[in-house]
């Protein structure tokens, strides 16, 4: 891992089954979830939750995903649930 950790901005493109854009009121818990997903990046995972915007493969989304290298995307902003 290096020196720095690496964060991106990489929004799931709003819609109703991933990013709904639905102001969220104050956060009450943080959730963190091991995908158990064998060579996968984080990028793989944010672009699952792009994928939902069909709304074939249910709802659901992450708002920052950390890959195993420690760099992170964030693909729904904080101040949306």
């Amino acid at each position: 891992m290096s020196e720095f950790m690496k964060i991106r901005k990489q929004y799931v493109t709003p819609n109703p089954y991933s990013r709904p854009q639905k102001s969220l009121k104050e956060i009450r818990a943080i959730v963190v979830h091991w995908v158990a997903n064998p060579n996968t990046t984080d990028i793989n995972n944010r672009d699952f939750f792009e994928g939902r915007k069909r709304g074939e493969s249910g709802y659901g989304s992450a708002h920052e995903i950390i890959d195993l290298d420690g760099s992170i995307v964030i693909a729904i902003p904080e101040h949306e649930m």
